[in-house]
């Protein structure tokens, strides 16, 4: 019986249809989600030409416990949503173990991204003008899941440009 139990249990942890509790952003269609653009290039034209903010995010998705937590309790938060609906275009520069997540080209982007806004740790937000320059920086997210700093961080980069 308890052989049965343990096959019960790790037949689907080896056949690959686990899925952890946390998604990317945009993954269940269900909840509301911010829109992340997937193409840096197109993220940088849309803010040229919207006149928002470009939000970019650094972060190691499926490995790293702060970033899965940023993601929870701020990105996925009805305020950031609003908030990045009327004043940003948002891009993720993921860095994934998984390898096979992304093409290789958008990855290629993403190093290029983490030597250029000269990325130390993850998570990082960097927000950008729409005409490319650095307005702020938030580096990590704290075990407490406090989102007032990268609220008021946000707020304020959003209150100097406009």
């Amino acid at each position: 019986m308890k052989k049965i139990l343990f096959l019960l249990l790790i037949i689907p942890l080896l056949s690959g249809s686990y899925s952890p509790d946390y998604q990317i952003p945009g993954n269940n269609e269900n909840e509301p989600h911010a829109k992340w653009v997937s193409d840096f290039e197109k993220a940088q034209k849309l803010a040229r030409r919207q006149d928002k903010l470009l939000l970019i995010l650094f972060t190691g998705s499926d490995w790293c416990p702060p970033c899965k937590n940023l993601h929870k309790y701020f990105f996925d938060s009805e305020e950031f949503i609003e908030l990045a609906d009327k004043n940003l275009i948002l891009y993720m520069a993921d860095f994934p173990r998984k390898k096979d997540m992304y093409d290789a080209e958008t990855m290629k982007t993403n190093r290029e991204l983490k030597t250029r806004y000269k990325i130390r740790g993850f998570p990082t937000v960097v927000i950008l003008s729409p005409a490319g320059q650095e307005v702020a920086r938030r580096v990590g997210f704290g075990f407490d899941h406090d989102t007032q700093y990268h609220f008021k961080m946000l707020r304020q980069a959003i209150a100097d440009y406009r």
